[in-house]
């Protein structure tokens, strides 16, 4: 759900961006899915920031604010949450231009089906 970040973490390469951004999207083990093995790493990569984010002392602690009726939607809504900081603070993250990175995200999705085979 954190797509911006996950594409500021990826590798500088078209193959990685769509593979960090895909990662909530392919379930189960890497084995069982046809992907580019850049692809892959990219996913791998994703898998591994959100282990390291969701062990977090302090996303534990936000998480535990939530309503145990409606925790299960705290990453969730810490995920968007943390975009907005990102994008609200991006200067301190990355000396690129947000709207010139972003534009290149979107210029790899939209080339997406020729990037993947």
């Amino acid at each position: 759900m954190n797509y911006l970040a996950h594409a500021l973490l990826a590798e500088p390469y078209a193959h990685s961006v769509l593979g960090n951004l895909a990662g909530d999207l392919v379930k189960g083990p890497l084995s069982a899915h046809r992907l580019h093995p850049r692809v892959a790493d990219g996913v791998r990569r994703h898998r591994r920031i959100d282990a390291l984010t969701d062990a977090h002392a302090q996303s534990h602690a936000l998480r535990q604010l939530f309503e145990r009726s409606q925790r299960r939607y705290a990453p969730i809504v810490q995920d968007v949450v943390f975009d907005f900081f990102l994008t609200r603070h991006w200067e301190r993250f990355c000396s690129i231009d947000r709207r010139a990175f972003t534009k290149d995200v979107y210029r790899v999705l939209s080339g997406a089906s020729r990037v993947a085979a």
